[in-house]
Formats: C-alpha cells, structure tokens, sequence
C-alpha cells in the first residue's frame, strides 16, 4: 500500500497541518536530545584536544585570557550536557540547542583567533563547523540556517587576519569553499528534515488506520484496550472515577436475517455516529467498536450517575431515528439498544473487571427486556445467563 506524501512548507520543510507538526516535535524530541548530545560531546572533546595540543605537543604559551576563556567555555558545555540529560521540554531543548551552537561558535573562534599558524586549520574550522551545525543540530530549518550563517559571520573574520600575507588564491579558494558548504549543506538538512517529517506523517496515518474500525469509524477492539489501560492506570494514579458503557444492538440478527447484510451494515453506522455524538467532550473519552454489533465507551472523570445520563441520550437517539425492522422475537417495529454501565469500584483489581461490570449489566438489561440502561452494581453475569440470551 502505497501513501501519499503530506503537504510540507516550501523553506521551512514542515508540516503544513500545525497539529500533526506538534506531535512531530514532540515525537522526535527523544532523538533531538540524543543529537544535541553528542554534539556536544564531540565539540567538547575536539576542544580538549585542541587545547591539549597547543599547550603540550605545540609548546605554545597560553595567556592567562586563553586559558580562563577555555575552562569557561567547558564548564559551561558541561552545563549544557547535564541540562540535556535532564530536561523533558522542547521548549527549553531549543534553549539548550541554540547554547551549545553558541558554544561551537565561541570556542572556534577562539582556537581561530590565539591559534599559532591557523590559516589552513582554521579553513578546515569554518568549513566543517558549516557541515557539522547543518547536518546534527536539532533545530527547525530557518534555526539551523541562521545559526550557521551566525557561525560564519563570527569566525571567518577571526580566521581571514590568521593567513599567511599573499594568499589571496586560499582566501578566495575557502570562502567559495564555504558559500559551497552552506548551499549543500542546506540543500541535505532540507531533505533530511522533509524526509523524518513524511515518515512520521505516513506512520501517523497507518496508525489511524489500524486502531479505527473501518465500518463504523469508532476506534476498533485493540485500541479500545489500550485506551482502557491507560484511563484505569490514570484513574488508579490520580483518583478520578472512570465509567464504561456497553452497547449491544437488540435482535440485530434479526435486522440481517429479514433486510440483509447491507440494511445491517447500515444500521451499525447509524448506531456508532449516535454514540459518537453523545460522547461528552471531554479529554480521554473514546468509543469503540468492540465486536460485532456491540459498542464501548470509556469515560474517564465521569461518576456512574453522569455515565447513566450519557447512556440515556444513546438509549433515546436509537429510539428516535426508529430503524424499522420486519420482525423481532420481541415483536418490536424499531432497532433498539441495551446499555450496560459501571464503573470502577475499590474492589476492582484491574481494568478488565470494569468492563467485566458493564457487561455484566448489559447481559441484566437483556435480561429484562431489551430496549433499556441498567447500572446497580450487581457484579459479573453467570453462565447461564449468557447461554439464555445468545
């Protein structure tokens, strides 16, 4: 199955919906710190040895600006390193990001400008610092461009008094070199950055496909799990009531038997956009569509009392919209619903007892007719109940 590529700004190569350009950002925010990271480490590292160079193989003499210089700049990439291990946010990533670019630059530029014979090492410098801000650091594509371009404006003047006196024919060689290493270089960091984004995009979409039941658009049997987990896990955690509705279509084998598959296939779609326009708009709920002609709600914050109501606007909305059907065991002319509701109780030990509950009560409200909501907390449906009403 081929998908198609998400619509992406023209220079900025992001998502064009904000939405899903957030979840990107938050998704790929674990990789950003582990970039940011090793940047750091290396630009820490590559600044020991240099240091180590000068001052040991070199037997330069370091004044005393030099040496404060380099110990500031270390401790304060030593900052910038605990703060990256540390920190959760994207926000402040940024901060940390756009520190460690400014860390880059300063000790650069101070290799450059007390370095002994840096003309061709500090071509070398400018160039690669280009490369390596455009291809590692974690920035949108504007922030890394402007970031390098800062890099070059602050160390190519330190570098330019460094050459040797007549090398005109190397100056213009490495600022050639460098306008070619920024043109490249974007060119890469807009095709990786495009890439990461569809990629995320396209494995949205597929995880939309596979946690939606296509018939009725209600999350499927699977999601619905993972959905119950988390809200019983929160619920656990925070002490917030958590409800569950079940839903069954009374004699829906009935519907199929005397109008057909597809008057039944009709019907469940008919059912679930009732149930989805219930649902109070509140974080966390969900309907799904949990196996044949039954439906879930999970309503994580809501007591069983508020559950019951939501369970009564269904009950009322099937009835209204009044699918006929031909003949019914109970003799009804209209499609209705049975409901089932519970909700979680200190004797509950984990997210499948609650569910366990509201079947339970569904299975009573078949019990006694069909065609109603029933919620008293009377515990898990035996056997033979089950075996009476299938």
């Amino acid at each position: 199955m081929e998908l198609t590529r998400p619509p992406l700004t023209r220079w900025t190569a992001e998502l064009v919906d904000h939405v899903q350009e957030q979840r990107f950002r938050s998704y790929n925010m674990r990789t950003q710190r582990r970039t940011a990271f090793a940047t750091l480490v290396v630009i820490l590292t590559a600044n020991f040895l240099t240091f180590g160079y000068y001052v040991l193989g070199a037997h330069v003499a370091m004044t005393p600006w030099h040496v404060t210089a380099q110990l500031g700049a270390t401790a304060v990439g030593i900052g910038l390193l605990w703060g990256l291990a540390r920190e959760r946010r994207h926000t402040w990533l940024l901060y940390f990001v756009s520190g460690a670019v400014a860390l880059l630059t300063a000790l650069i530029a101070v290799v450059i400008a007390t370095g002994v014979g840096m003309g061709f090492h500090g071509a070398i410098l400018v160039i690669g610092g280009v490369v390596v801000i455009y291809l590692t650091v974690p920035l949108n594509l504007i922030g890394v461009t402007g970031c390098a371009l800062l890099y070059s404006a602050v160390t190519i003047p330190l570098w330019l008094p460094t050459v040797t006196p007549g090398s005109d024919v190397d100056v213009a060689y490495t600022l050639m070199a460098t306008v070619v290493a920024h043109a490249l270089s974007f060119i890469e960091a807009s095709r990786a950055q495009r890439e990461r984004r569809v990629l995320f995009a396209q494995r949205e979409t597929l995880l939309a496909m596979s946690s939606v039941d296509p018939l009725t658009g209600l999350l499927n049997r699977r999601s619905v799990d993972l959905e119950l987990h988390r809200a019983w896990a929160y619920s656990q955690r925070a002490g917030t009531p958590l409800s569950v509705l079940m839903i069954d279509i009374d004699h829906f084998k009935a519907l199929n038997d005397s109008q057909g598959h597809m008057a039944g296939d009709h019907a469940l779609r008919l059912v679930a956009d009732l149930v989805r326009e219930a649902m109070p708009m509140m974080p966390g709920q969900v309907a799904g569509r949990y196996g044949g002609e039954e439906f879930i709600c999970l309503l994580p914050g809501l007591p069983i009392s508020e559950a019951t109501v939501v369970a009564g606007k269904i009950l009322s909305s099937v009835r209204h919209i009044a699918i006929p059907l031909a003949a019914t065991p109970g003799g009804r002319g209209i499609l209705t619903v049975s409901i089932g509701v519970a909700s979680a109780t200190g004797g509950m030990s984990q997210a499948e007892d609650i569910v366990a509950a509201a079947d339970g009560q569904l299975y009573r409200a078949k019990n006694e007719g069909r065609n109603c909501v029933r919620a008293v907390p009377t515990g898990f449906p035996r056997q033979a109940d089950r075996r009476a009403i299938a």
